[in-house]
């Protein structure tokens, strides 16, 4: 019995002496792990540092406490109160696992230009992670792009099922700057944000399956010196789906190392729930629902060494020379050529100041790449006045914006000067494909009323080098007051007691590269309650070449030829009113006024036969006209190699008419 007894003591003694011979042999093991990182990060230039370091062995659980991490340049510092990992397995294999690691405390101080930023959060808590055993670390003495570098590979060299912080906060602090004859100067500025819960799912390669954010609010009191003014704002509820780094780490590769070419993913979606910015004394903005879809960046375009030579030529006080300027400008084209998207938009956006408010019910741009807009439409514009006026705009779109083609133009500038070459004017065509709106008011007092248009589009497009060789018009519904002052027909119309006219107008010209010639129409234009007029034309001889420059398009001119040309005039009232005014100047009759046009034109046309066959066929059509003015159709068939030139110049009107084969047809 006292055997048992005895050998069940040592059993016991020598479980607990093991055990805690374990425990100790695993706390020195942990503290030497942990102190190889920090050697590692001292040898890398940074200063690192730590205090009391634990491990419980139940739990494997470990705790550094007071780690402190400065870059080489002594430019930002990290400070973490405590990190605790719990669940975790020994190193294998470079690697590290625990069930989870938090980080309590966390300080991330940064100098910049002028002043500081510091980033808090009284916790990170990361479940599920597994990483590297080790940094990976920048070389000694880094650039900024080689630390960022390095970050970014350790996050793509790690997994977590989660990330959550409860809030963080961020402070900006800048210094005043004086002001230099180049510059005003600015008084001390700061910014405070404060960020609410966050939590990202589905950490793993450098990506982020999910990401959620409460709230960003902002309060800032920034400006020019003498005028800073005081903001704040909000965001709501931003959500983040399918974010990856990877682009973000090719473009941080040095010059000269391939950082891929073409667009990589950077966000699947983000959204945001709402938006408000306030200014002291000054405008308010709010919008809702934002949204953002399928942005990406290329890194062979989009760099850190083009932001930093473009940071280098944007700095205040720094003149810039032509070479400057063409370079400023060849780096802002490659950045804009470096982001996609597939859309972004917000609705119920508002701007509010003390001169009126503006209301927007929905934005969206679509299809932005290699520079250039697909299209840029908004819809329900309300403007209101501070003197209670309303401009209302039912939607307006741009087509085609291509910012790119914008640079390119303003490179030209800076080459030519202020005088641009004609060359230069027709590149405008390349800036954008055709705009349109619809449902536009507009008060204009000075008028006496309003203006509206119910639709306005316009297009171009099928380039043959310089200049485009489809152009469409679309207009309709254009209503506005008129007077006296107009001139015909509007004149016609305030006399008859009218004081708003609509009018509208509509033509389509493109070339047709096999007959070599300018097809136009149908164009028509209509002033409701007066006439309509549609024209069909052709012109000819026009090589594909006369598109490629403006000096081809000006010899074009020269030999362009005529084709046959068709007008027809619908009279919706206007002759009417035509006899009535003429009439009441004269205080006689309509019908013996009508009577007498009549007689005049059957004489004419009697005198005129003698030189043109036909010219009794169209008296007799001006005839029927006249007596039930309703359509007449002019046709002009050229008789030959008829020259534009030849027309425009000609001194002999009879001469020029014999050119030309003549009819006209009134009908119904």
């Amino acid at each position: 019995m006292k055997k048992a007894l005895f050998a069940a003591l040592a059993l016991v003694v020598l479980g607990i002496g093991g055990y805690f011979g374990l425990s100790f042999w695993s706390g020195v093991k942990a503290r030497g792990e942990v102190e190889k990182i920090f050697a590692g990060l001292r040898q890398s230039s940074m200063q690192a540092s730590h205090g009391e370091v634990t491990f419980d062995l139940p739990r494997r659980a470990l705790s550094v406490a007071d780690i402190t991490i400065t870059v080489a340049d002594g430019n930002s510092t990290v400070r973490i109160a405590r990190l605790t990992a719990d669940g975790i397995t020994p190193p294998s294999g470079g690697r590290f696992t625990a069930d989870s690691v938090m980080l309590h405390g966390v300080e991330v101080r940064t100098r910049i230009v002028d002043g500081e930023t510091t980033y808090e959060t009284p916790l990170v808590e990361i479940a599920g992670y597994s990483g590297p055993a080790a940094f990976v670390l920048p070389p000694v003495a880094a650039t900024s792009a080689a630390t960022l570098r390095a970050t970014l590979q350790h996050f793509a060299a790690m997994h977590a099922d989660r990330i959550r912080l409860p809030h963080a906060t961020a402070r900006v602090r800048l210094s005043a700057v004086a002001a230099t004859p180049q510059t005003p100067g600015a008084d001390a500025q700061s910014v405070d944000v404060d960020y609410g819960a966050f939590l990202a799912e589905g950490i793993d390669q450098g990506r982020i399956a999910h990401a959620h954010l409460d709230r960003i609010g902002i309060r800032a009191q920034i400006g020019l010196k003498d005028s800073a003014q005081g903001i704040v704002g909000t965001l709501e509820e931003v959500e983040a789906t399918a974010i990856d780094t990877a682009p973000l780490l090719a473009l941080t590769q040095p010059p000269g190392q391939a950082a891929g070419a073409g667009y990589m993913p950077l966000y699947g979606r983000v959204s945001a729930g709402s938006y408000s910015l306030t200014q002291d004394g000054g405008a308010t903005v709010m919008v809702s629902d934002l949204l953002a879809e399928g942005i990406a960046l290329d890194p062979a375009l989009l760099n850190l060494a083009r932001l930093d030579a473009l940071n280098a030529l944007t700095q205040p006080g720094h003149t810039l020379s032509t070479e400057d300027s063409a370079r400023l400008i060849s780096l802002t084209s490659d950045i804009l050529k470096g982001v996609s998207f597939t859309t972004i938009s917000m609705s119920n956006a508002s701007l509010s100041e003390a001169t009126g408010k503006v209301e927007i019910g929905n934005f969206a741009m679509t299809g932005y790449a290699a520079g250039k807009l697909k299209r840029m439409q908004l819809d329900g514009l309300v403007e209101h006045g501070a003197d209670a006026s309303v401009v209302t705009l039912g939607n307006a779109a741009v087509n085609g914006l291509s910012l790119a083609a914008i640079m390119d133009l303003a490179a030209k500038a800076v080459r030519e000067g202020a005088d641009p070459s004609v060359e230069s004017l027709l590149a405008l065509f390349h800036v954008l494909d055709g705009f349109e709106f619809a449902d536009l008011t507009v008060p204009e007092p000075e008028l006496g009323g309003t203006v509206s248009v119910g639709q306005f589009a316009v297009s171009w497009d099928q380039f043959i080098g310089a200049v485009p060789t489809r152009f469409k018009l679309r207009a309709r519904e254009i209503t506005g007051p008129i007077s006296e002052a107009d001139g015909a027909p509007f004149n016609l119309l305030v006399a008859a007691g009218m004081t708003t006219a609509t009018l509208g107008f509509k033509l389509d010209a493109a070339y047709d590269q096999g007959a070599q010639a300018i097809v136009i129409g149908p164009a028509s234009a209509q002033v409701d309650d007066a006439f309509s007029v549609s024209l069909d034309a052709r012109l000819t001889q026009i090589p594909p070449a006369a598109f490629e420059n403006a000096d081809a398009a000006l010899g074009a001119i020269d030999q362009a030829g005529l084709g046959p040309v068709k007008l027809v005039l619908v009279n919706l009232g206007a002759a009417e009113l035509a006899l009535r005014a003429y009439v009441d100047l004269t205080n006689g009759d309509i019908e013996q006024m009508r009577a007498a046009l009549i007689a005049a034109v059957e004489e004419q046309a009697r005198a005129a036969s003698a030189d043109f066959p036909n010219a009794e066929r169209i008296g007799a059509a001006l005839v029927q006209f006249l007596k039930t003015p309703k359509t007449l159709t002019l046709t002009l068939t050229p008789t030959g190699d008829v020259k534009l030139a030849d027309l425009a110049q000609a001194d002999d009107p009879l001469a020029l008419a014999r050119q030309l084969s003549l009819d006209l047809v009134a009908g119904p």
